[in-house]
């Protein structure tokens, strides 16, 4: 299994394709401090398992998607982050 790791910062008041994603926190806090500090929130780490390209791609576009919430949080199941994230808690 391989793992990808990047950096998040959330634009609440858009769509979650207009989020900061940057390859180390140092990036990430710097495009936040450029794209506004009070429009996204601060950098949190997001890590993807995968076995080979093709199941990175179908995890990023097919239905189930990645859900994009800290690394620290990933015990709880993908229904129950998928559900935090739409009711505001991630």
């Amino acid at each position: 299994m391989r793992r990808f790791t990047y950096w998040v910062c959330r634009q609440e008041r858009d769509a979650e394709c207009y989020h900061i994603r940057a390859r180390t926190k140092k990036e990430a806090i710097a495009l936040r401090e450029e794209n506004g500090r009070d429009r996204y929130s601060p950098p949190f780490k997001v890590t993807v398992e995968f076995e080979d390209i093709f199941s990175l791609v179908d995890q990023a576009m097919g239905e189930g998607t990645i859900y994009e919430y800290p690394t620290e949080a990933k015990e709880i199941s993908r229904v129950d982050a998928w559900n935090k994230k739409r009711n505001g808690e991630f």
